[in-house]
């Protein structure tokens, strides 16, 4: 039988560049240069949320934390005292201008 028969799509048709008509980018490709800031700025855009994550996480367990402590039960601040620092210096990491490569053609 088939790989179609057993539900494999069939191998798809070679994808070609609208701009420079290879199958692969050639220099100078604008396309390609797209995608590449494209795909910096999604890092970039996945490096900031990260940051920002874990400092709404830790104002939560701030929160959580006092509202035990306030019940009348013990708490334990060691965890919340060790994340804090490196919190902050990943969200000033991330709010620093990234360093620019110079590595286009």
């Amino acid at each position: 039988m088939s790989r179609e028969a057993w539900g494999d799509p069939p191998d798809p048709a070679p994808q070609y560049c609208p701009h420079c008509g290879g199958q692969e980018h050639v220099d100078g490709c604008e396309l390609w240069r797209a995608d590449r800031r494209r795909a910096a700025a999604e890092g970039e855009a996945a490096r900031l949320r990260a940051a920002l994550a874990e400092l709404v996480a830790l104002k939560d367990m701030k929160d959580r934390l006092k509202q035990l402590h306030e019940m009348g039960h013990g708490t334990d601040y060691e965890n919340y005292y060790k994340r804090k620092p490196l919190a902050w210096a990943a969200a000033r990491a991330a709010l620093e201008p990234p360093v620019k490569h110079n590595s286009s053609p």
